[in-house]
């Protein structure tokens, strides 16, 4: 795990998992599939499959989403990008299970979702599955993992996409093929310092297609001047630090139209950060929100906290909060000394019941620079934006300007 549907339309990922005849027999009749997908952010954008029956399409309606998922709006772009819900099936059987799962239709912004967790539930609504021998955490000792085991990815593991298994190395090559990833993160394709590369295009749907966002049209594909280094940071490094895989990476890049080795290239310039920088490391991933606060980033360095606590730090309810609050009990000397004003709290560390968005969901849709085409304007103000600052006097930082934008257009 996670199961990494990321690609074409019509991509189909499986899993195998074995039910025995004791688990068999504690599965709940009616939402007994319990899945945990990230960025199923639309109706209709992934189906299921278990065994040899038919392609159920996930959606609100065939679907029972959990609270506060369903409240925040669910599939149709919620305010949480990881959801939890159940499905009901009824054609498990004893012995080896396959679960498959489709990826339907892009908007024209994803390529795909990640499954980060499934399990069987019982009439209590229990996990089946997740105590059972069939589940691999990492670096277990004492199994060979095989196809009928869920295995817990461990990031701290990953290679470049050149390791050669067969000799437990990296080619010789490896470097050269790092200098050429990074040229194409920061300049694109033919491009360098002094060159402009080629452009990316905004998304690889079939032509004339249009995507879509809420209820709005988005443009077919087109060439954007924006490259990687522009909406990620500067050098990639939150790639790195949220520990986006090779394929998720290699996917990506051929959504903007370039090919599966320039994907790899870049792979491999985005593996060799944690290396070459001591406070680059595989802290998150691409479902953690960031700085999402909880008890476990008091140990962790301060370069650690960008990957946040985790998902398991989001609370169910407000209340939940409380016993962090006052460990020692709700009195009055606990409330005062919480709220003493003279004090300091460490608020990085109390958990709360929101889950902050996922990583890609702070990075631009669309870059100023493709936003602003007009000429060169945005070039221009790029350069020297002292004719468009707001001429009167203004304590906002950054400063505003953009009530002069209307006389541009």
């Amino acid at each position: 795990m996670p199961i990494e549907v990321l690609g074409d339309e019509g991509l189909v990922k499986e899993q195998r998992f074995t039910i025995d005849a004791e688990q068999y027999n504690q599965i709940s009749s009616i939402d007994n599939l319990w899945l945990k997908i990230n960025n199923l952010s639309y109706q209709g954008k992934a189906s299921i499959r278990i065994n040899e029956g038919n392609w159920i399409s996930l959606n609100h309606s065939t679907t029972n989403i959990y609270t506060p998922e369903k409240e925040r709006g669910g599939m149709v772009h919620g305010g949480y990008n990881t959801i939890r819900f159940t499905v009901s099936i009824n054609n498990f059987r004893e012995g080896q299970n396959i679960i498959k799962f489709r990826f339907n239709t892009s908007d024209g912004i994803s390529n795909g979702f990640r499954v980060i967790d499934l399990d069987l539930l019982d009439v209590e609504k229990n996990r089946i599955l997740k105590n059972s021998p069939y589940y691999v955490n990492p670096n277990t000792l004492g199994k060979e993992p095989g196809e009928n085991y869920y295995i817990e990815d461990d990031p701290n593991n990953w290679k470049s996409p050149y390791y050669d298994n067969s000799t437990n190395s990296e080619p010789n090559a490896l470097n050269d093929s790092i200098a050429k990833g990074k040229n194409i993160w920061f300049f694109g394709r033919n491009g360098s310092k002094d060159i402009a590369g080629d452009l990316l295009w905004n998304h690889n749907l079939p032509e004339q297609r249009k995507g879509f966002w809420y209820n709005y049209e988005l443009p077919q594909a087109r060439p954007i001047k924006a490259k990687c280094t522009n909406c990620h940071t500067q050098d990639g490094r939150d790639l790195e630090i949220f520990s986006y895989s090779n394929l998720s990476i290699i996917e990506r890049a051929k959504f903007h139209k370039l090919t599966e080795e320039e994907g790899k290239l870049i792979a491999a310039y985005i593996r060799s950060l944690s290396y070459e920088h001591d406070n680059v490391g595989r802290y998150g991933r691409p479902w953690n929100p960031p700085y999402q606060p909880g008890p476990e980033l008091e140990n962790k360095p301060v370069s650690a906290w960008v990957a946040g606590a985790g998902l398991d730090a989001v609370l169910e309810k407000d209340e939940d909060m409380l016993y962090y609050m006052f460990e020692n009990g709700i009195n009055q000397d606990e409330v005062d000394s919480f709220f003493d004003s003279d004090k300091t709290f460490e608020t990085y560390t109390l958990p709360m019941p929101i889950q902050f968005p996922d990583w890609k969901h702070w990075l631009p849709l669309i870059h100023p620079m493709d936003a602003y085409d007009k000429g060169t304007f945005y070039e221009d103000t790029y350069n020297d934006r002292s004719p468009f600052v707001n001429i009167r006097s203004s304590t906002l930082n950054p400063e505003k300007g953009y009530e002069i934008l209307g006389n541009i257009f």
